[in-house]
């Protein structure tokens, strides 16, 4: 997804699935189903559970570290202490968060910005490094279950329903991490190589926590 998962995205998702989404507890129903003041801007406060639901729905599935670093660094030689915008100029990062809020930006040549002031990766990404932070499936090499559950994924991708696919991490997290920062956390953890948070299992409602879902290529 070249954006996360968007306010009128998940409001599309919560009208069209109902109450089945909340079918697992401790977490009630969400009550914000009115039309958001500015449906373009990135959802917060979506646990792990809530994205990988959209996820699964959608037809898509969560991704992983090293796509995330992909995703951010596309092909090219990695740059030291660099963010998602390929330079380590820490002053994009304050674009980069603030690119949040207005999801029309465009990439196109003719615009005359660098992807350091748009804060977009090699692939024209938005909101990697900043923003809210992103969900992956972590590479931790722990012993035993949890720790090791994100080993297990295997990159199926959802089927239009609220089930997760049983490689996913579970609704509870396990097996997942965040990276990219997010805008108010210290700056050196929107780095593209930043693991600091990358096994940390958490399924809370954040207002930092994004979500971003991706699809293997053909």
């Amino acid at each position: 997804m070249k954006y996360e998962i968007t306010h009128r995205d998940y409001l599309t998702f919560l009208k069209t699935t109902k109450s089945a989404v909340f079918d697992y507890t401790p977490y009630p129903p969400r009550k914000d189903l009115s039309d958001p003041t500015n449906p373009q801007a990135p959802r917060s406060w979506l646990s792990w559970g809530d994205g990988a639901s959209f996820a699964a729905w959608a037809g898509l599935r969560p991704m992983t570290e090293l796509e995330f670093d992909k995703a951010c660094r596309g092909p090219v030689a990695s740059v030291a202490n660099e963010f998602a915008w390929g330079t380590a100029n820490q002053l994009a990062a304050p674009v980069a968060a603030s690119a949040a809020a207005n999801l029309v930006a465009t990439l196109a040549p003719s615009s005359g910005l660098s992807r350091e002031q748009i804060g977009a990766s090699y692939w024209g990404i938005l909101n990697l490094s900043g923003s809210l932070r992103d969900r992956v499936v972590t590479l931790d090499n722990g012993t035993g279950y949890p720790a090791d559950k994100g080993r297990q994924f295997r990159g199926t991708h959802g089927t239009g329903t609220v089930v997760l696919p049983a490689d996913w991490p579970d609704k509870e997290g396990n097996g997942a991490g965040f990276r990219g920062g997010a805008a108010g956390l210290a700056v050196a953890h929107m780095g593209v190589s930043d693991r600091y948070s990358a096994s940390y299992v958490n399924n809370s409602r954040g207002a930092r926590n994004g979500f971003r879902a991706v699809r293997t290529a053909p």
